[in-house]
């Protein structure tokens, strides 16, 4: 009896050390990866978890995004100095059926489109490098997040530079994508979902919601287009026309209707040329050649 006994000891203590390592940071396929940076600075990066939770929502629908470490990212740098900057991404797998990539967009007049399979793999390769890269860099520690050196090979920085020989293209994702992912914080992000597509006329991306981060680090995501309620500061009239000053969201685009009457139904409204992109400061609006009677302005936000 001694030897069999001996030899499940022997075979249990093999089983234990030959047991894989827990990664810390779990990374999945379609888990949306929050990324903080800022210049000469740690990149701290968190998992939130998969990005349905964010799809299919009704839309205004606002969810609170809370599972990730303000105070982390403040231990490492500001976030209300108008430098830190902030992305969330996310991206099936390269053998899914239905691929797709997640990224956030800092251009509102930016035109997103679907992106060939070869573009769109190019992509893949960057968001999965980004969120295997904070698995094996906290492979051997018990966090939930990764606090990595930007020259260190599994950062965001270091891969979306390129390995660190074009920071020019970094807001791009190594040139990958067609529109600027990063946001300088406070900053509102629209969240597009991304397919491939071999059309020679590239179909629109999917629009699905924004998040929004203010200099507080409050993180919120909100479902749909984005819009705001504009409150009309003032309306002044000289030589060249009317001005109307109105207060602004970050990242909300902002146009001039008009009508002689109030009785009219908004959408009737005529549409003024122009547009401003909120900076969350108070911005005007002018009506270049208003008639000799009585209009009344409203501002509103659009996509």
């Amino acid at each position: 009896m001694k030897p069999k006994k001996l030899a499940q000891l022997t075979f249990a203590a093999l089983s234990l050390f030959s047991a894989p390592l827990a990664q810390a940071f779990n990374y999945a396929d379609q888990d949306v990866i929050l990324i903080f940076r800022k210049d000469g600075y740690n990149n701290v990066e968190f998992d939130l978890g998969g990005v349905g939770q964010f799809l299919n929502q009704p839309d205004g629908k606002v969810i609170h995004v809370t599972n990730w470490d303000l105070g982390l990212v403040r231990s490492n740098f500001a976030i209300d100095d108008g430098t830190a900057q902030v992305i969330l991404v996310a991206s099936t797998s390269a053998t899914d059926t239905n691929r797709r990539a997640w990224l956030t967009d800092s251009q509102p007049t930016a035109v997103v489109t679907a992106r060939t399979p070869s573009q769109w793999q190019q992509l893949w390769s960057k968001i999965s490098g980004i969120g295997k890269g904070a698995q094996t860099y906290t492979a051997t520690s018990a966090t939930n997040y990764a606090v990595v050196p930007a020259g260190n090979f599994t950062s965001f920085d270091y891969i979306a530079s390129n390995a660190g020989s074009q920071y020019s293209v970094l807001p791009l994702l190594g040139g990958y994508s067609a529109f600027n992912v990063v946001g300088t914080i406070p900053t509102v992000l629209r969240f597009y979902e991304i397919p491939t597509s071999t059309a020679a006329t590239k179909p629109p991306a999917n629009l699905v919601g924004s998040f929004t981060l203010g200099v507080d680090g409050s993180l919120t995501f909100k479902a749909g287009p984005v819009t705001d309620a504009a409150q009309i500061l003032s309306v002044t009239k000289g030589a060249g026309g009317a001005s109307v000053s109105f207060n602004t969201a970050v990242g909300v685009k902002y146009r001039l209707r008009y009508s002689p009457t109030l009785s009219a139904g908004r959408s009737s409204w005529s549409i003024l040329p122009g547009t401003a992109i909120g900076d969350g400061n108070p911005q005007t609006l002018q009506d270049t050649a208003p008639a000799g009677s009585a209009r009344y302005y409203a501002v509103e936000s659009f996509q």
